[in-house]
């Protein structure tokens, strides 16, 4: 089965809003892991770094973990609602 491997970084901004991002995608999960590793000795501690490696073609809320953000309508602000 085809995966990906997603590395997605938490923290908190200088306004003190939350802020998740994925910020690296790799099919090849030595090099995610790799990179996953620079990206820690170049952190901060307020900085979070999750790794998650998900199948192609799977609906994600079907496994055990996947990547969720969690936030409130009054979060998403000046952004149209569907």
């Amino acid at each position: 089965m085809s995966t990906v491997n997603l590395i997605v970084r938490v923290y908190t901004d200088l306004d003190h809003r939350q802020v998740v991002e994925v910020i690296y995608a790799s099919a090849d999960h030595a090099k995610a892991l790799t990179r996953l590793n620079q990206l820690r000795h170049e952190a901060t501690a307020a900085i979070h770094l999750l790794l998650y490696t998900v199948p192609l073609d799977t609906d994600l809320p079907q496994l055990a973990t996947y990547p969720v953000i969690e936030t409130s309508p009054h979060n998403l602000k000046g952004h149209p609602q569907e």
